[in-house]
């Protein structure tokens, strides 16, 4: 499917594509913690961090010119930050029970950073480690996190969906095998997972466009970004 969803020539990240000015502030052996450079110069007391997808890089919230959320409506006048995340074969290691308290450490830095006790979270897509993190502050008295937004997230696994086609007993098994040989899981067989949950949508409909029509690959932003993925850490798969 490489090359048949999207024309990327006319992206390039940092120029077109996730440009909004920032710089890493903190970086862990599980994350790297950008800050984004406010639009305005009065900005609101409560910062805002994003808690992205792990499929996917960072920036969905800024993937073309003039169309990020750091730098529009709201987010303009305030502090904004992102978690991020990498995996490499170092990575490999059993499941860490502290996953999301690990990633709490983003919101400590956020608060250390802007001065302010409380602040707020918005995740997308599997970002849910942020309603675990946000239930384990709450279970320890913990109130730093104002509010929390989730877009098009699942914090009930009980019930999947139509994901639990890829995610029975063996196959789990199957996966944390190859994980555990590798370091991490391949971006591509992620990728090839969700496309397949929307096989209409994500393959056939570029087969008939572009095989049978003719038609060159659309250049759009968003294609872009889904596109670009990240490997896959074996905790990502079972965190108890």
């Amino acid at each position: 499917m490489d090359g048949l969803e999207v024309d990327s020539t006319g992206f390039e990240v940092g120029v077109n594509m996730a440009a909004t000015p920032g710089a890493v502030v903190y970086r862990s052996d599980l994350i790297e913690l950008i800050q984004y450079k406010p639009a305005d110069k009065q900005v609101h007391a409560v910062p805002l961090l994003f808690c992205p997808p792990w499929i996917n890089k960072y920036y969905i919230m800024e993937p073309g010119t003039g169309r990020s959320l750091n730098r529009v409506g709201g987010p303009a006048r305030t502090h904004c930050f992102a978690i991020t995340t990498e995996p490499r074969r170092d990575h490999a290691r059993p499941a860490v029970p502290g996953l999301p308290v690990k990633g709490l450490d983003a919101v400590r830095v956020v608060r250390e950073i802007t001065g302010r006790c409380r602040g707020q979270t918005l995740s997308s897509v599997s970002g849910d480690t942020d309603g675990a993190g946000s239930g384990y502050n709450a279970a320890n008295g913990d109130r730093s996190i104002k509010s929390a937004t989730f877009l098009n997230t699942l914090t009930d696994f009980t019930t999947p969906g139509v994901l639990g086609v890829f995610t029975d007993e063996p196959t789990i098994a199957g996966l944390e095998k190859q994980m555990a040989k590798a370091g991490f899981l391949d971006s591509s067989n992620m990728a090839h997972t969700f496309d397949a949950l929307r096989a209409n949508d994500l393959i056939f409909s570029y087969v008939v466009n572009n095989w049978l029509l003719g038609n060159k690959p659309p250049a759009f932003d968003l294609l872009v970004w889904n596109k670009d993925s990240t490997e896959c850490q074996p905790r990502c798969i079972r965190s108890t």
